[in-house]
């Protein structure tokens, strides 16, 4: 079983994990970054400055709700996620 480290600063606290995130195609742009994980979301987020920075292209949209439970459009898109060899314990 794995175990993640939970980040106190959070409200509540929540587990975070490492990860390598780089866009399509594109292994030598890489961005290391800590993650939320949430076992309760269907979908994952990248911050919205990766989009423009990379350059990335929408693929759609997806209905989503939010922490107030009103359900709002959202644009998909493609990226790539990899578990950062290093994981916090």
């Amino acid at each position: 079983m794995l175990n993640f480290p939970y980040e106190t600063s959070d409200i509540p606290p929540a587990p975070y994990i490492d990860l390598q995130v780089s866009a399509p195609n594109q292994s030598e742009v890489i961005k290391n970054m800590r993650a939320k994980l949430d076992s309760g979301a269907s979908l994952t987020v990248i911050p919205q400055n990766l989009i423009g920075e990379w350059n990335l292209v929408e693929l759609g949209d997806v209905r989503a709700r939010s922490y107030d439970d009103t359900p709002r459009l959202h644009p998909v898109y493609y990226e790539d996620t990899t578990k950062s060899s290093h994981l916090r314990a």
